[in-house]
């Protein structure tokens, strides 16, 4: 199961990269949204 290892050791950094996309992406269409008014 060489194929879980690389999971095992992958999907922390896939997940910490997630969620920094998406506080950036939520942080802009916030910012967007109020300039907006």
């Amino acid at each position: 199961m060489a194929g879980w290892e690389w999971k095992k050791e992958v999907m922390p950094f896939t997940a910490m990269a997630a969620v920094e996309l998406a506080t950036v992406g939520l942080n802009t269409l916030y910012k967007a949204a109020t300039l907006k008014g």
